[in-house]
């Protein structure tokens, strides 16, 4: 028998592979199951092979509603959110997750000082460490999750490090921070030794296109007596101006007694988030006020 009317083996699997595929299609799943199934599937795994099966599936993963759900299950996206971020891919929220969580990267020193600018390291520099010399801080934070976390702690000469946050990059949209304008709430906690004074420095600014335009800007400098206790740097801004692009967070510490070591202040739980509290507070008045004008309008006759 001549070579042409011979199979190759690899035409054979191929044929063999096309019998025994399975046409989702055909099998007539019911939409509301189908949903239901892949809303619990791992979102990664969604994209990466779910999305590419057939035409029904990429059909409801790639509509909005599903990841709507999706954002709303892990995020707690309420339902006043979802109306103001209404314009917005929910698809990129959903992976990019801009609002309502910590915009800061490695806020506890979980990865020691990655993703952080090391801009001064006085003294015997930056040490990452499970606090010690002060009281656990859960009886502060009353937060069992936070019960093992770690800090960093400075030395006898300043020491500074920073983060700048690209809110578009993140996945902020500019109607967002240009119309609706959510609160950015910022918070730290820090502390001392109990055998050692210190000094704590959290410097915030809000920056516009060119990181050198400084739109607002907030300090918070403390200087406190050897202790064991914890305090929280916290501050909201309201108000701002539009154009705001970028979040330049930064803090310093160092001890008063200029010793060998660190005995500096120390930080941890670094927080920077978006708040749209007052902006749901601003619907449901002007939903008040508007149904209180028709009230007092009367019928029309």
């Amino acid at each position: 028998m001549g070579q042409s009317g011979l199979k190759s083996a690899k035409e054979v699997l191929r044929n063999d592979s096309n019998k025994n595929k399975m046409n989702w299609e055909d099998m007539n799943i019911p939409e509301d199951i189908l949903w239901e199934v892949l809303i619990r599937v791992p979102a990664k795994d969604i994209v990466k092979s779910c999305a590419r099966v057939c035409k029904q599936w990429h059909y409801i993963i790639e509509s909005k509603h599903f990841w709507i759900q999706k954002c709303s299950e892990k995020h707690q996206y309420s339902r006043e959110l979802i109306q103001i971020l209404a314009d917005d891919d929910f698809k990129k929220l959903y992976f990019r997750s801009p609002y309502q969580t910590n915009l800061i990267l490695n806020p506890c020193a979980e990865k020691g000082l990655d993703d952080w600018v090391i801009n001064r390291r006085g003294g015997n520099g930056w040490k990452c460490e499970e606090p010690c010399g002060c009281d656990p801080i859960v009886n502060y934070t009353y937060d069992n999750q936070n019960k093992d976390i770690k800090c960093w702690v400075t030395s006898y000469h300043e020491c500074t490090k920073s983060q700048t946050i690209d809110l578009l990059a993140r996945g902020c949209s500019k109607y967002i921070l240009d119309v609706v304008k959510p609160d950015i709430c910022i918070s730290e906690w820090y502390a001392g030794r109990f055998d050692c004074s210190m000094k704590y420095i959290l410097n915030v600014k809000l920056l516009g296109e060119k990181k050198g335009n400084s739109l607002k800007a907030w300090s918070h400098i403390d200087e406190k007596p050897a202790g064991r206790d914890w305090f929280k740097a916290q501050h909201t801004f309201t108000d701002y101006p539009s154009g705001v692009r970028f979040i330049e967070y930064s803090h310093t510490g160092v001890d008063g007694q200029f010793w060998a070591g660190w005995y500096g202040a120390k930080m941890t739980l670094s927080t920077v988030k978006l708040d749209f509290t007052h902006t749901f507070k601003k619907m449901v008045d002007k939903t008040g006020s508007s149904a209180e004008s028709e009230n007092q309008s009367g019928p029309s006759v």
